[in-house]
């Protein structure tokens, strides 16, 4: 008697652990994870079935962020997905890959940068669309592409720094209403400013090289501090002199006379630092960190933009 209850012991203890252990653990697609995750990484999951991903995801307690980079789902699916899981409280973040250009940046990222100069190959539209999903952007420059749609700007409610320079858009209504506090929009063909209406937080502003004849959307804006214009955009004189009137004592500098719309203290060259915002601008896109403007850069931050490329 005494060895068969041995025996029933030695049998049922490890069964009683199991249940434990299985309790401890959620199925993922197939995939065992802990059930108590506060977050999980699922880079590369195969996807059995949307809504089933959906419906185990929901059954994690405390899941409050998970990364489907690189799954068998198509942008349109996460972002579904995303809606779905934010409704609970969860995160879903994954990467973007634009187009076939090689770069990709995480729909949670704050800084994203092509670094490109006017001698890059340059992306399309098909190519930059969906940023759309990379809704928490901050900082974004695509200067120096070929790039007639920027209506993927719309859902990206944080942006404060944006370079769109040497593009083919005309229209940029889609960043109305944004924080924006540096703009850089030279030679586009951007010829109305009304979406700065009310930007009361924007500093630096460059529209050389653009049709933009109308500077009364700029007239009252509260903290601009800089404007260069350029001798090739048509602002006529009389047009120069009203906003003068208006910005001429909150200005730090004003320029309607270069044909080189980043040089005479716009940005600066490789032989020293330029301006101590666009400083912060280079340090921000090379490290991939998003900095306030007020930032102290340390001296080893101090990187020409283009002096080391993507790797």
């Amino acid at each position: 008697m005494r060895a068969a209850k041995f025996f029933l012991l030695c049998v049922l203890l490890p069964l009683c652990f199991w249940g434990t252990a299985q309790a401890d653990t959620a199925l993922i697609q197939g995939v065992p994870c802990d059930a108590d995750a506060v977050y999980l990484d699922l880079s590369g999951l195969q996807v059995i079935s949307l809504y089933s991903l959906e419906y185990q995801l929901k059954r994690m307690p405390n899941l409050q962020e998970v990364d489907l980079s690189f799954c068998d789902l198509s942008d349109e699916q996460l972002d579904w997905l995303r809606a779905r899981m934010a409704e609970q409280g969860v995160k879903v973040v994954w990467t973007l890959r634009l187009g076939r250009s090689g770069y990709q940046v995480r729909t949670d990222a704050w800084v994203f940068s092509t670094r490109h100069s006017s001698k890059d190959p340059r992306l399309e539209d098909a190519d930059v669309a969906c940023l759309r999903y990379a809704t928490e952007l901050r900082a974004l420059d695509l200067g120096h592409n070929w790039i007639f749609d920027v209506s993927f700007l719309e859902p990206m409610t944080e942006l404060r720094v944006v370079i769109l320079a040497d593009n083919r858009f005309s229209d940029l209504s889609f960043l109305a209403g944004k924080p924006l506090e540096y703009l850089e929009i030279f030679n586009t063909k951007v010829e109305d400013l009304s979406f700065l209406n009310g930007c009361d937080t924007l500093m630096d502003l460059n529209i050389c090289l653009t049709p933009v004849r109308d500077l009364s959307p700029l007239y009252t804006l509260p903290n601009l501090k800089r404007v260069w214009v350029g001798n090739v955009t048509p602002v006529s004189w009389e047009e120069q002199q009203i906003f003068l009137a208006f910005q001429r004592d909150r200005l730090e500098a004003c320029n309607f006379h270069t044909d080189m719309p980043t040089m005479y203290g716009w940005r600066g060259d490789e032989e020293g630092p330029g301006h101590p915002r666009y400083e912060i601008i280079k340090a921000m896109f090379k490290e991939g960190v998003y900095y306030d403007f007020d930032t102290v850069l340390r001296p080893e931050q101090y990187v020409y933009l283009y002096k080391k490329k993507r790797t």
